[in-house]
């Protein structure tokens, strides 16, 4: 369905509200784009207050280019009838903004902070560097990352009660010492395993802090769909179109619990008035 920018427009200005969302539903449906994404976001920020749709602020803080995933993750929001609030912090500033009570997450004031660091970043010696690392080296950084996180989290904790949704990092695709890799317990799946293990334990110890599992994330979707080796030379932005889909969705669930929307299940019929089967 080709989008019909001037009758949105014509909409606007005679307040026709409840038709633009029709229209713009149907859009995404039918034409699922970044294009599409990006226009239908833009016009849904026009309506959304008009439509009384409730607001939720989500602050994240990345290591990576996010930002060709916001529009898709509005639209998506505004889907589902949600008026999204985002902040992004700067690049690879994630201790800065947590760390210092005048930065601007602090101003934004989030419901949910998503933290999305990755392995690249926190410990490029894992990745590179790995077959260097003696075993107490190793377990050295695991201990210091996870101080990391921990001083992080509470360091948050003193100014702010919102949610917290940290990712794991991912498993390597081809482990630098090969299938040799699972023949020992100082390998490099294993240590990133018990890093990821660390961390979650870790998360345990605050409330509201929530580990996203992004290594099971990208392995339900498959790893060659997940990554663009391209955009991330070009721009650090590794996620293909599948990958910012399937995260964007994976943030809204998590949004859609905080506000109550998920959907129960209601059991009928357990005293055979509708239907005289058994149920064991």
């Amino acid at each position: 369905m080709e989008i019909d920018k001037e009758k949105i427009n014509h909409l606007l200005n005679k307040g026709n509200y409840s038709k633009i969302e029709s229209l713009l539903l149907e859009y995404l449906s039918s034409t699922p784009s970044l294009d599409t994404y990006s226009f239908c976001s833009e016009k849904y920020k026009q309506i959304a207050k008009k439509l009384k749709y409730p607001s939720f602020k989500t602050a994240i803080l990345r290591t990576i280019t996010i930002e060709p995933m916001i529009p898709l993750f509005e639209a998506n929001c505004f889907e589902n009838k949600i008026n999204p609030e985002i902040y992004i912090g700067n690049y690879n500033t994630i201790d800065q903004e947590i760390l210092s009570e005048d930065s601007a997450l602090y101003s934004f004031n989030p419901e949910l902070l998503i933290i999305f660091a990755r392995l690249e970043e926190t410990c490029p010696e894992f990745l590179n560097g790995f077959l260097d690392l003696s075993k107490e080296e190793i377990d050295f950084k695991i201990k210091d990352i996870c101080e990391r996180y921990r001083n992080l989290f509470s360091s948050f904790r003193k100014y702010s009660p919102a949610n917290i949704l940290m990712h794991n990092f991912e498993l390597p695709e081809f482990p630098i010492l090969g299938i040799a890799d699972n023949a020992t317990l100082n390998g490099q799946k294993h240590t990133i395993t018990k890093l990821n293990e660390e961390l979650s334990k870790i998360s345990k110890e605050f409330n509201q802090v929530h580990i996203c599992d992004y290594d099971h994330l990208i392995s339900i979707h498959g790893r060659k769909h997940w990554f663009d080796e391209k955009m991330w030379f070009h721009a650090k932005a590794p996620l293909s179109l599948i990958g910012i889909k399937a995260l964007s969705s994976y943030y809204l669930n998590f949004i859609k619990v905080f506000l109550g929307l998920t959907k129960k299940c209601l059991v009928l019929d357990l005293d055979n008035t509708l239907w005289g089967g058994s149920f064991r």
